[in-house]
C-alpha cells in the first residue's frame, strides 16, 4: 500500500515538475490508504486475523497511515537529489516545498516499513532500478559524467557505466546506513553485501555494458589513495 499513488499524474498545475509524483507519493499513498481501509474495513480481519478487533479500527489505521507517510525517510542521496530538484521548481513557483519525515520515535511499525523499504533500494533489485533510471535520464548521466572527471583528473580512467554502479551502491549504503535500529541496518547490510556478487547491465540491446562491483571497487579504492596522498602533500 505504501506505492499505491506512486503511477498516478500530477495535478494539471504541477504537471511541468518533473518528479513530482514520486516524491509526494508517500503522503498521497497515506491518504488513499486511510480511504481504501474504511471502505473495505474487512481487510483488516483478512491481513491482522486474531491481532485484530474492530474496535481497533481508528487506532490501527492511523498506524498504517502514519507508516506509510514515513516510508521514505530522509532517505538516501539518490533520491534526495530528485527531492531538491522539485523542491527548486516549486521553490521558484512559490509553492510550498515538500519534506520526508523521519518515522516518529519509537513508532516500530514505520520504523519497520521504512527499514524493508530501504532494503529493497539496497539489494540487487534496487541496484539494477538505480542503473535503469540512470542510463535513460539526462540528468543522472551528466552527474555519472562529472564523476569520470574526478576520477580522470587522477589518471583513473573511469566509465560512465562504471560512475553509475558506483552511485547506484552509494544509494544502497546511504539506505542502510539511515537505518537508526542496529538489528534492522545489519538486515538491510545483508543486502547490501548480497548485491555485491553477480553481473549488471547498464543499458538495453546493442548498447547493453556488462558490470561488476569488484572492477568499480578496485577503481574506488585507486581514487581514495589518490586523495590520501594528496592530503599527506598538502600537510607536508
Amino acid at each position: 500500500m505504501h506505492d499505491l499513488t506512486k503511477a498516478d499524474k500530477p495535478p494539471d498545475n504541477l504537471a511541468d515538475v518533473n518528479n513530482y509524483v514520486l516524491v509526494t507519493h508517500g503522503e498521497a499513498a497515506a491518504n488513499e490508504a486511510r480511504s481504501i481501509l474504511a471502505e473495505n474495513p474487512e481487510m483488516m480481519t483478512k491481513i491482522l486475523g486474531e491481532n485484530y478487533q474492530k474496535d481497533d479500527f481508528e487506532t490501527t489505521a492511523t498506524t498504517i497511515e502514519n507508516a506509510i507517510r514515513s516510508h521514505m525517510g530522509p532517505h538516501p542521496g539518490f533520491m534526495t537529489s530528485v527531492l531538491e530538484g522539485v523542491n527548486k521548481k516549486l521553490s521558484q513557483r512559490g509553492e510550498k516545498e515538500i519534506v520526508h519525515p523521519y518515522p516518529p520515535e519509537g513508532d516500530v511499525v514505520a520504523e519497520t516499513l521504512l527499514a524493508a523499504d530501504m532494503r529493497s533500494l539496497a539489494g540487487r533489485k534496487g541496484v539494477e532500478k538505480v542503473l535503469a533510471i540512470r542510463s535513460a535520464s539526462p540528468f543522472f548521466k551528466s552527474q555519472d559524467e562529472k564523476l569520470c572527471q574526478e576520477y580522470a583528473a587522477r589518471n583513473i580512467k573511469l566509465s560512465t557505466e562504471e560512475a553509475a554502479l558506483i552511485s547506484a551502491f552509494k544509494s544502497s549504503s546511504e539506505a542502510r546506513d539511515m537505518i537508526k535500529n542496529v538489528s534492522d541496518r545489519d538486515w538491510v547490510n545483508e543486502a547490501v553485501k548480497e548485491a555485491m556478487n553477480g553481473v549488471y547491465f547498464y543499458g538495453a540491446g546493442e548498447n547493453k555494458i556488462e558490470l561488476t562491483y569488484s572492477q568499480v571497487a578496485a577503481k574506488k579504492e585507486q581514487l581514495e589513495l589518490a586523495k590520501n596522498r594528496e592530503k599527506i602533500k598538502e600537510m607536508a
